[in-house]
């Protein structure tokens, strides 16, 4: 047989389990092989593509999104330090500040425009942030580093820390038997604010929204988190704090966006249940 010629077995049309031999140049074999070769990278290539694809996609589909990639927030120029956040469609205004005067001008504006029949049963969105302490052994509540309050789409996010004073105005609005203050696992939110360096003194606990607002189903929400008691009570999706950001520097003098967002939604969302659910009678 020629030296450059290989074999192959073959069945007859007779269907018989008759052996023959058709001669295949190396050269045609070597051609087959190679596509083949090429047949298999392809496949593997456009295997490896569809699967990346389907798993980017699942991860975003079942990845948390922040708050910060569902609600924008915007600063605007100007010495009180003031920014707007577009929160499912409504326009929250929000103040962050050390100085007593602009603490006043703000609680004077929210007073103003309020209607008379609400100040006789305000609700107030509050909450507290401060820094973790570095003594872990620590069992006192740590100092309040700063203070939000939200009234309709207005909110305050007082910084504490850098505070020259806090002024009566607003010490005698946390003390006013008319007004109730609202939260979420707030319970040792009053004992934080006396421990700040200005003993910012409330007349009674905020409540906290857990024990007394209900589920879609009716169901209790007591050891239901922030994002869950949002979506039941007020059906809004997808938000999420970060216990990053819950856990950073509140002492901070400048605020980072992402603070300043989760610091005001807080007191934001409790505000909407609270008057939703008629906390003042509570």
């Amino acid at each position: 047989m020629h030296p450059d010629v290989t074999t192959r077995v073959f069945r007859p049309p007779g269907g018989r389990n008759t052996r023959g031999l058709v001669p295949v140049p190396k050269q045609a074999r070597a051609s087959m092989l190679q596509r083949r070769r090429h047949n298999t990278q392809l496949f593997i290539f456009q295997f490896s593509i569809s699967l990346f694809l389907s798993f980017s996609n699942f991860l975003s589909f079942h990845s948390k999104p922040t708050m910060d990639d569902i609600i924008s927030l915007r600063e605007h120029r100007s010495r009180f330090h003031t920014y707007t956040a577009d929160v499912f469609g409504k326009t929250l205004a929000i103040t962050v500040t050390s100085s007593s005067f602009i603490v006043k001008r703000w609680l004077s504006t929210t007073l103003y425009l309020l209607h008379r029949r609400h100040l006789r049963r305000l609700i107030v969105g509050l909450g507290v942030q401060w820094t973790p302490a570095a003594d872990v052994s620590r069992r006192d509540p740590p100092p309040a580093d700063t203070l939000q309050l939200c009234v309709g789409r207005r909110c305050l996010v007082l910084q504490l820390a850098h505070a020259d004073r806090v002024p009566r105005m607003l010490r005698e609005f946390l003390m006013d038997p008319r007004h109730t203050f609202v939260g979420f696992w707030n319970h040792m939110d009053e004992e934080k604010l006396w421990n700040s360096k200005h003993r910012v003194e409330m007349r009674r606990k905020p409540l906290d929204l857990r024990r007394f607002a209900e589920g879609s189903d009716g169901g209790k929400l007591v050891q239901a988190s922030r994002e869950r008691i949002v979506e039941e009570c007020l059906g809004f999706r997808g938000v999420r704090f970060s216990e990053e950001i819950g856990r950073s520097d509140w002492d901070r003098e400048v605020l980072s966006s992402r603070q300043i967002l989760q610091a005001s939604i807080d007191p934001y969302f409790a505000f909407l249940i609270g008057k939703d659910i008629r906390a003042w009678d509570f």
